[in-house]
């Protein structure tokens, strides 16, 4: 019994004490609220207040005159009934009767006055009422304005980062400007004196030949030889005006050139002959990639995505990045189609390695990572040795610039191309290229090595830059966005695969796409998605979404699918002799394969 009345006890006692809580937070409320709304206006709070109190006060007046009223208007009907009955009195009554009519006159006469003055009261409270109304409005504008203003100061200072941010990349860039503009003119006033020198020494050389010359042509006038008995002087030839221009360097060159056509004749045989002999083995080199068929090897190289992969230029090693955050290096096995499982790990990035490539030397590693940063690690100690960072988002691509392996090109998707020198470790050159990068390459020309730069975008764009200035050379545009770009040095060919499932070869002597490479089937499976040339530019391949790895013959078009991968293939790539070729897919797999 005591148990069952405890416990409607116990509830009585928690719901009187959640209905204090809730009537305590209504107060609270309610005052909050108060405070909030009276806060902006105490002045005319407390005038509408004593004009409240003021108007109270009128009709109390009001109701008490109105009461005294009623008094006396029932003492002036018993004062009638009474002058109906005389009396004695009758003066006494008449005088108080008419006193008491004066005091209603101005008993109505105040009540009238009261009543004007309440109408008054009224007005002016329904006119503090109606300014209450428009501040009111005005507060509700000023606090619209106010949410306005401060969007837009997050906007501006949103803005304002932004150009901050861009300042200091311009300021930063000036300042490798200015830094390499001072040593190139120390280097343009170190050559400037040396030609100055040589030429100082040239014209030495000149006016000593030229004595010499005049010493020789004395000494051989005086050793012609005269008869003795001849009283007529020898007859000296008229000298050949073209013989006199041959003096100094112009003789001197005639000799070299002659020296040099005979030993040009008489190298020309051996030459030809060397020629001959080496025809065979260029002939042989042409046909000597194979066209990957046959899964030879395959291994988990990473704990997910495979998303990069490329051979040394040596052909001993096979590095892999993958969206673990590490590149792996793979050494090949005598047989090449096999590798060590014992691999070298480069770790110290923060994001997925979506780039990759060996300097020429096979000392170092390149990578491009989506952390905004390109790293370069030594293979000997597996230590960083520099660590290139500028870009506002994932960085794309890195290429050692040609045969320069000191400068480095990275684009990323801040749409700009940075130039990297390793001696300074410093950033000397940005590109703004005006769309999201997703491949760069870097081209020897002519005037020097890797003085053009191209690059694909995702506004489906291939543009050419010169590194000598920020400028545009040229560009084309295609119909998908551009994923990966690929150079064959010798026939000047690019190789560009895009987003509409699509290779196309560009031909860079006119800047003109030569042919189309597609398929049934075939589809890029990511937007990095990396297609290559074979080391002899006879075959190209790419990777499917389907897993299915596609090889197209240049020359001919004919094509060739293999599926061994159970996801979509991201990268391949052909070993430097040509006889072996490697595929990485999402789903952790690399595979080597022949023929």
């Amino acid at each position: 019994v005591d148990v069952f009345c405890a416990t409607p006890r116990m509830d009585t006692d928690s719901a009187d004490k959640n209905h204090a809580d809730w009537r305590r937070l209504i107060l609270t409320g309610l005052q909050q609220r108060n405070s909030r709304e009276k806060g902006g206006f105490p002045e005319l709070i407390a005038s509408h207040e004593n004009l409240q109190a003021a108007l109270n006060h009128y009709k109390a007046t009001i109701n008490r005159l109105e009461h005294e009223k009623n008094q006396l208007e029932k003492l002036f009907e018993d004062a009638v009934k009474d002058d109906a009955h005389p009396s004695g009195k009758v003066d006494k009554k008449s005088v108080d009767q008419r006193a008491l009519q004066k005091e209603l006159m101005e008993a109505l006469r105040r009540r009238a006055e009261l009543a004007d003055k309440v109408c008054e009261m009224t007005d002016m409270v329904k006119d503090k009422e109606g300014e209450l109304v428009k501040k009111d409005k005005m507060i509700r504008d000023l606090e619209a304005l106010v949410t306005t203003l401060r969007a837009e100061s997050e906007t501006n200072q949103q803005k304002y980062e932004l150009e901050l941010f861009v300042s200091k990349s311009v300021q930063e860039e000036h300042r490798n400007l200015t830094a390499l503009y001072v040593k190139e003119r120390e280097k343009s006033d170190e050559l400037r004196r040396i030609v100055e020198n040589l030429k100082a020494e040239n014209q030495g050389l000149k006016d000593v030949r030229e004595t010499k010359d005049k010493k020789d042509s004395r000494l051989s006038l005086s050793r012609l030889p005269f008869s003795a008995n001849s009283t007529r002087q020898p007859s000296i030839p008229p000298a050949d005006p073209s013989m006199e221009r041959l003096s100094g360097d112009t003789a001197r060159q005639h000799s070299l050139d002659a020296a040099s056509s005979t030993y040009l004749s008489s190298g020309t045989q051996d030459q030809t002959h060397s020629l001959k002999k080496s025809s065979p083995s260029i002939k042989k080199r042409k046909n000597f990639a194979i066209c990957p068929s046959s899964n030879v090897h395959q291994f988990d190289a990473h704990e997910s995505d495979v998303s990069a992969l490329c051979f040394s230029p040596d052909g001993t090693c096979l590095a892999t990045g993958g969206s673990d955050k590490v590149v792996k290096v793979w050494t090949l096995k005598p047989d090449i189609h096999t590798v060590d499982p014992n691999c070298t790990i480069l770790s110290g990035s923060k994001a997925s390695i979506v780039a990759l490539q060996f300097d020429p030397t096979c000392k170092v590693v390149l990578a491009a990572s989506n952390d905004n940063i390109a790293r370069i690690w030594n293979l000997s100690d597996q230590a960083c040795k520099h660590t290139l960072t500028g870009h506002s988002a994932k960085v794309m691509a890195a290429k050692f610039l040609a045969e320069d392996t000191q400068k480095v090109v990275t684009g990323s998707h801040d749409r700009t191309l940075k130039l990297w020198d390793l001696t300074q470790n410093t950033c000397f050159r940005t590109v703004f290229a005006g769309s999201s990068c997703n491949d760069v390459i870097a081209v020897k020309g002519k005037s020097g090595p890797g003085c053009t730069l191209i690059s694909g975008h995702l506004d489906k764009r291939i543009r050419f830059w010169d590194i000598r200035s920020n400028a545009t050379a040229s560009e084309i545009t295609l119909p998908g966005k551009i994923s990966s770009l690929d150079h064959f040095a010798e026939r000047q060919l690019l190789l560009c695969c895009s987003q509409d499932d699509t290779l196309r070869l560009i031909d860079l002597r006119q800047n003109l796409i030569s042919a189309s490479f597609s398929a049934n089937g075939f589809k890029v499976g990511v937007d990095w998605s990396r297609a290559c040339f074979s080391p002899d530019g006879q075959y190209i391949a790419a990777g499917s979404a389907d897993g299915s790895v596609f090889v197209w013959e240049v020359a001919s078009g004919r094509m060739k699918s293999k599926k061994e991968h159970t996801s979509a293939v991201v990268v391949c790539g052909w070993h430097p002799s040509g006889q072996l070729f490697a595929s990485g897919d999402r789903n952790k797999k690399v595979i080597l394969w022949t023929s």
